[in-house]
């Protein structure tokens, strides 16, 4: 997380998932970075991360499993998609934004 944040990077989940759900899911998995509770996934759908696929109504809302990168502009700059079950490493991120980082 170190590296991350030395770039002047932030992570942030989001998640449909309650308040109450995400700090259990933090505690349990030790997770350090704040998660956002979006249970209307009024943000996941401005993002446009909403997974179509979802079958059961538990899942509407779901978002797809997916790293964006924000500029300060909020803009997205940049898309790393991944899976439930594999996702990206940080060296992959740290590539991705050396890839799509504003010139200074």
């Amino acid at each position: 997380m170190e590296e991350i944040k030395s770039q002047g990077l932030k992570v942030i989940a989001i998640s449909y998932d309650s308040v109450s759900v995400l700090e259990k899911f933090a505690n349990d998995s030790k997770i350090h970075f704040p998660l956002l509770s979006d249970p209307g996934s009024n943000v996941i759908r401005a993002f446009r991360l909403v997974n179509r696929r979802a079958g059961s109504e538990r899942n509407q809302g779901i978002a797809h499993p997916k790293t964006v990168i924000v500029d300060k502009d909020r803009k997205v700059v940049g898309i790393l998609p991944a899976t439930v079950r594999v996702r990206h490493t940080t060296k992959e991120l740290l590539s991705k934004w050396a890839e799509v980082r504003p010139s200074e």
